[in-house]
Order: structure tokens, then sequence, then C-alpha cells
């Protein structure tokens, strides 16, 4: 597998609101062209774990709280969450799925069919890291 390392900021925004937040700016791994591997937070924080293919991508977020969010293009889909209290599934549907070199990106909504629901974007930018 071919490996790289990259410059990684992750920025997530409200689409119901517009507000943005920054997830997590520093270094990363590409392996294999389709994923990626990033500590949320700095050396300290949660490891990322994402995986992007044509129509679908795969969120691993390790921490006190973990997060398996796993988005299908266009079709409904159930994530798990997984905290001191239990596990708890929520239903997205993913309205958009973007990759290329410099960026890839996925926008979904929270919540069940007819109902009213939250919209996120998440967008992680890639530059070449610096020696």
């Amino acid at each position: 597998m071919i490996s790289k390392a990259k410059q990684v900021r992750v920025i997530r925004t409200d689409l119901n609101t517009g507000q943005k937040e920054c997830l997590s700016d520093g270094v990363g791994e590409i392996v294999g062209g389709n994923q990626l591997f990033y500590t949320e937070g700095g050396s300290a924080g949660c490891p990322v774990r994402v995986e992007i293919h044509s129509t679908s991508i795969t969120i691993q977020r390790q921490g006190e709280t973990v997060t398996t969010m796993f988005l299908v293009l266009h079709q409904r889909s159930v994530s798990r969450i997984q905290t001191e209290f239990g596990v708890f599934e929520i239903g997205n549907l993913t309205t958009l799925l973007e990759q290329n070199e410099d960026c890839w990106r996925v926008a979904y909504e929270i919540g069940e069919a007819g109902q009213p629901s939250d919209r996120f974007q998440i967008e992680w930018f890639f530059k070449e890291a610096e020696a």
C-alpha cells in the first residue's frame, strides 16, 4: 500500500445555520488513495479513520465516545454511537459525496424521513505535509 503524509484540515459546517467548526488541523496519512488516518484535536486527541469510495464513506472516531458513521450516497443509513450509557443509533441520509486530490466532502442529514433534520457537511482539505 502506498502511504502519503498530508497536512489535513477538517471543517464541519452546520448547513442549517452556516456555522463552521474546525475539527482538526494537523498531519494525517492517506493510505491506498481512499483511507485517511488522523487525530482529531491534536496528538492527545481522538484517532479518526475515514474510508471513501465512489458511493459511500465510513467515518470511525475512537474516543470517550466511539462513533461509526456509514454513509451511502442518496440512501438512508444508520450511524452508531457508543457511550458509557449504551449504544445509540441515528438515521442519516447522504446528500453529497465528492472526492478529489485536494478535498473529500460529504453532506448528510440526521433524522428520520419526513421529519425536520439537522444537516451537516464535513470537508477534509489536503496539502503536502511540510518536512
